[in-house]
């Protein structure tokens, strides 16, 4: 049996800090989510997210890489 999540935290990092990586990365906030629904197969979906969203990971990925 699969195990069911019902609410909780999900906890993001980066996945590295280094400037040039940054700068390079195309889509530094898609998020793979591995889903299930009763028996069926695994499907993985990009998990949307609205501009407010993606403005806070940017401010995020400042305060973590900055120290």
């Amino acid at each position: 049996m699969r195990p069911r999540l019902r609410g909780g935290r999900v906890a993001v990092r980066p996945a590295t800090c280094e400037p040039h990586v940054l700068a390079e990365t195309e889509q530094p906030f898609v998020l793979p989510l591995r889903l299930a629904v009763g028996d069926g197969e695994d499907v993985v979906v990009d998990l949307p997210l609205d501009i407010g969203q993606a403005a806070q990971l940017q401010e995020l990925l400042g305060r973590v890489c900055t120290g």
